[in-house]
């Protein structure tokens, strides 16, 4: 008790990069921006959410490509400056459970990792040809190979200071189109990532979500 009033404080405590959060251009590429860093007009867009569930029931290592956008593209309008690009593989149903989210029965043996992320081209199309803001998804990265983590992907975009979101949750709660999501992160100062919360805002006009 405190003056007769009920009182409660505690102690947390986490790594950067775990549960949903945010890859910080830092992480893997030198002198690039750090959390503290990150202009929050940088932290939300409009809402691009690339739906390929029905490509990984079939194939689990399914990569975003190309012609995902395109078809995104074809549908909704070209993705627009500045928006958040998100995979939704349906992997977000995996967690917590740490064999299912990874694939494999052997976690701390990353060649076995078996997940959906992005081809290189299509993340290079996103950076460079629609100048967007955030790439991210549901899985825990973005990049995978069968033999070894893959940091092409991520290291060409933290070397444009484009940051990841990882381990998205709800993504079929957010229309394909329309809604802008935020990522409000912690400001960890020079932090190479941070938990996030994000949530997104919808129009009424796509409330079926």
């Amino acid at each position: 008790m405190l003056g007769g009033n009920w009182f409660e404080i505690n102690y947390i405590g986490t790594t950067e990069h775990s549960g949903t959060h945010i890859d910080a251009p830092s992480q893997f590429y030198k002198n690039r921006k750090r959390m503290h860093e990150i202009p929050l007009e940088k932290l939300y867009g409009p809402g691009v959410i690339i739906d390929i569930r029905r490509q990984v029931s079939r194939n689990v290592n399914y990569r975003v490509k190309v012609s995902d956008t395109k078809r995104w593209e074809a549908t909704h309008g070209r993705i627009p400056k500045g928006a958040v690009v998100l995979m939704n593989s349906g992997w977000a149903t995996r967690f917590p459970d740490p064999y299912k989210v990874f694939n494999t029965q052997n976690t701390s043996d990353v060649t076995s990792y078996r997940f959906p992320t992005y081809e290189f081209n299509a993340i290079t199309f996103l950076a460079k040809f629609r100048s967007v803001n955030v790439v991210g998804g549901d899985t825990p990265l973005i990049g995978l190979s069968t033999s070894k983590i893959d940091l092409s992907n991520f290291t060409f975009l933290f070397q444009r200071n484009i940051p990841v979101v990882l381990n998205v949750a709800n993504l079929d709660r957010i229309p394909p189109s329309g809604s802008t999501v935020f990522i409000p992160a912690i400001n960890i100062y020079d932090g190479s990532g941070a938990p996030v919360r994000i949530f997104a805002t919808v129009p009424v006009s796509k409330n079926k979500y």
